[in-house]
């Protein structure tokens, strides 16, 4: 039985989780490099009212590398950093220079987090903080903008359990985050609250199910669109950073499939949509991923 169990979790430590959850640790000197390669397809507006306005055609593709290493068995260091390309193929033009039709890419935003497994039994716990800071001053007016260009600062919590009373192939691996957004008006914040709940499920000692449930909410922020009374003075500042100052709140769903091609490397492919949100966009996305284990050379056997 225990063996069967950590050949999932070492599956788990492969790769970057779908819904974010990732409360097992690496052991000391060992770490991955992962890339994750997404397509993401963009169709309508989610305004206030949550209805779809089916007005924009959105594609937009990533490639982002990482890297997690674990510095003891329950302290572990993670980075990572995006490449975007976008296109706006059918939308109103909001000013930017990104959606002028042609396909415009850059590097976007650093995330580091440092993730402690501070209980470590049949329910795993770990605290987690973490940063993400963007690489450059990058445009953030238009739909097919790469990012927010926000510097963002989070903290909470991870928590794993293997799920042994229904099944020795489950793992049910949960998430929260409480994020501090970068003020741009001092009136308004956009601080977000985000959790998931993740299950994985080991068909084989090779093949891994996956699926999740992610949820946000944003503490404050604006509607979008804005009325048509509201104050000109108040328009002419906010328009501009309507995206950074939108009230999201969303739920989506991901699912998804690992395969272990080696003992250390795997590949992963998973597709995941906005189930309900408003001040956002309806959207659906396909990842195909990629992750390698390494061990320092004096790490332990």
């Amino acid at each position: 039985m225990r063996s069967h169990r950590w050949v999932l979790i070492a599956v788990l430590l492969l790769r970057p989780a779908i819904g974010g959850a990732q409360a097992w640790t690496p052991p000391a000197g060992e770490g991955t490099i992962w890339m994750a390669a997404q397509a993401i397809h963009v169709d309508a507006h989610l305004p206030f009212d949550g209805k779809p306005v089916k007005d924009l055609d959105l594609k937009s593709r990533s490639l982002t590398v990482g890297l997690e290493y674990g510095v003891t068995d329950r302290l572990a260091i993670a980075g990572s950093v995006p490449y975007v390309e976008a296109r706006l193929i059918r939308g109103d033009y909001h000013g930017g220079t990104w959606d002028d039709g042609s396909s415009h890419a850059t590097v976007t935003d650093l995330r580091l987090e440092a993730r402690y497994k501070a209980v470590d039994a049949s329910v795993v716990l770990t605290p987690a903080i973490s940063a993400l800071i963007p690489t450059h001053r990058y445009e953030t007016l238009g739909h097919a903008v790469p990012g927010l260009g926000l510097r963002e600062y989070a903290a909470g919590f991870d928590a794993g359990y293997q799920a042994v009373p229904i099944s020795r192939s489950l793992l049910l691996q949960g998430r929260f985050r409480y994020t501090y957004v970068q003020r741009i008006d001092d009136q308004i914040k956009v601080d977000r609250s985000n959790a998931d709940a993740q299950a994985d499920y080991l068909l084989t000692t090779r093949l891994t199910l996956t699926s999740a449930a992610m949820w946000q909410r944003t503490h404050g922020g604006l509607n979008l669109p804005f009325p048509k009374d509201y104050p000109k003075d108040q328009l002419e500042q906010h328009g501009p950073h309507h995206d950074q100052l939108a009230r999201v709140n969303s739920w989506r769903a991901a699912a998804g499939i690992t395969y272990g091609l080696t003992s250390d490397v795997d590949l992963s492919v998973s597709w995941s949509t906005v189930l309900s949100a408003i001040n956002a966009h309806r959207f659906q996305a396909w990842t195909l991923g990629m992750g390698s284990r390494f061990k320092r050379a004096n790490a332990n056997p």
